[in-house]
């Protein structure tokens, strides 16, 4: 019987990829086919679901882990917070140490609290072939973990903590995008206290010099000494920056808003830039027909910060409403909260945004 070369048995079999059946089938009645069938079938690992399924899902991919190893590109797992320190999932993360797939992406990530991070599977977040880092909710992580390197392109890390914070930790939560030269291209910090801040600084005097695209989350609990810090930080220096976004929470504290929708120091105070385009997200947490603060212009700061020319040179400015960020709210409460910032001035543009 005539063999076919393994490189047209991928190729085949990579064009049934969205065919899990017939995949299924072709790693059953053929071993030329077996291999082939399986780089696709397991090519993505996902497990998350409920305490039930978690359990099953987990238990289920220890058993096969050994035959497909060398298979699996993307590993995504969902913890719950009751899962970090049960059998299953430590017993996983020892045989994934144990004989590590060439990983190209990794997610891990502990929901509904923080636990501690063991240092053995530092290996794992340092293959040299990941792309792709997600993890969140761990403590005690070394820094190694959590800082930029060669060949990784984008590093999400949300609610973490450092085990041995130094000079050049990262923020708890940041997400990094790297070009192919591995110079820092997108970047996105939440802002939640003064340390992040100072990561903030650190990370755009080291690394800004090719940032392209910045977001800043501001936390609704930032204190007063954060925000004055905030001042120092001049994007307009960035040579490369030309997007920027800003989320603002809004809360019934709205004289909050005031000095964090005023970004003239952010911009070398009206001297040239590179930036073109900069957006602010408003998030609310309660819906738009009960937010009565809105309807006076003359004492809203939304209103007040937008007849205000932010900068010459800035051609785009969006203001993007979120209602309700926790649920999807009636359109007609999203029109309405349109239509009422609409009028602040010819220059906003305000989009709806269904979550």
């Amino acid at each position: 019987m005539v063999s076919f070369p393994p490189e047209l048995l991928q190729r085949f079999v990579f064009e049934l990829k969205d065919d899990r059946p017939t995949l299924i089938i072709c790693s059953s009645v053929s071993r030329d086919l077996h291999y082939a069938a399986q780089r696709c079938l397991f090519q993505t690992i996902s497990i998350q679901g409920t305490q039930e399924q978690w359990l099953e899902r987990c238990e289920a991919f220890v058993g096969i882990l050994p035959g497909i190893w060398d298979t699996i590109e993307e590993l995504s797992l969902d913890v719950p917070l009751w899962a970090s320190d049960c059998t299953p999932f430590l017993g996983l993360m020892q045989d994934l140490l144990r004989q590590p797939p060439r990983l190209l992406r990794l997610r891990i990530g502990v929901f509904g609290g923080t636990v501690a991070f063991d240092p053995s599977w530092s290996p794992l977040f340092l293959l040299p072939t990941l792309q792709q880092i997600f993890i969140a909710g761990f403590i005690d992580v070394p820094n190694a973990v959590v800082l930029p390197r060669q060949g990784l392109e984008r590093l999400s890390v949300h609610k973490v903590g450092l085990a041995n914070p130094t000079a050049h930790a990262s923020p708890a939560y940041a997400e990094y995008i790297f070009t192919s030269h591995s110079t820092l291209s997108v970047l996105g910090v939440r802002i939640v206290s003064k340390d992040c801040v100072h990561a903030l600084k650190r990370i755009l005097a080291e690394r800004g010099s090719d940032l392209t695209q910045l977001t800043l989350w501001f936390s609704s609990h930032l204190s007063c000494p954060a925000l004055r810090m905030l001042v120092g930080v001049e994007l307009g220096k960035l040579t490369s920056l030309v997007h920027l976004k800003i989320l603002l929470p809004v809360t019934r504290r709205r004289q909050r808003i005031v000095p964090l929708i005023d970004v003239a120091p952010f911009l070398n105070n009206g001297r040239p830039t590179t930036l073109t385009h900069i957006a602010f997200l408003l998030i609310s947490s309660k819906p738009s027909r009960v937010d009565t603060s809105l309807e006076d212009p003359h004492v809203n700061p939304m209103h007040n910060a937008v007849r205000r020319s932010i900068h010459p040179h800035i051609r785009s400015t969006s203001w993007w409403v979120y209602d309700r960020p926790y649920s999807t709210p009636q359109r007609s409460h999203a029109f309405e909260t349109q239509r009422r910032v609409a009028d602040f001035g010819h220059r906003v543009f305000v989009a709806p945004i269904y979550l």
